[in-house]
């Protein structure tokens, strides 16, 4: 299989795996042990705030990135990672708690975001060559 469809596979299958699980997530929520939705309802109220700003600014920087590397774009590759180390800080912020589908979909979109950044990084995938310059 060629690394270019490996690389726009992986990407897509990213998304995707987060459309999948993101809503189910969202209804599976008060499944959750009654002390442990009581925390996630505590910790959901507060307002919009610079991590709320973060996030969604990392969102749109993973869609561009997205975007560019299924054009196969140098620059949407260090952009992919950059996105990809930003949204690994955000579980140094503290607990976390999940659900066994979040936690699934949590696991399977980072091994893909590791399919991509090795195939857009340690291979010749998104390099310009004298071929396609000219």
């Amino acid at each position: 299989m060629k690394l270019k469809v490996v690389l726009r596979a992986a990407v897509i299958a990213q998304w995707g795996v987060i459309f999948a699980v993101v809503p189910i997530a969202l209804l599976r929520q008060p499944h959750l042990p009654p002390e442990l939705y009581a925390w996630v309802v505590s910790e959901s109220k507060h307002p919009i705030d610079l991590i709320a700003t973060i996030s969604i600014t990392n969102l749109l920087l993973y869609l561009v990135a997205s975007v560019g590397l299924c054009f196969l774009k140098r620059w949407a590759a260090w952009l992919y990672l950059i996105s990809a180390i930003v949204s690994l800080s955000f579980d140094l912020r503290g607990p976390k708690v999940q659900g066994a589908i979040d936690a699934f979909g949590s696991e399977i979109t980072s091994i893909l975001a590791g399919i991509v950044i090795g195939v857009a990084f340690f291979t010749d995938v998104t390099k310009k060559t004298k071929s396609s310059i000219g």
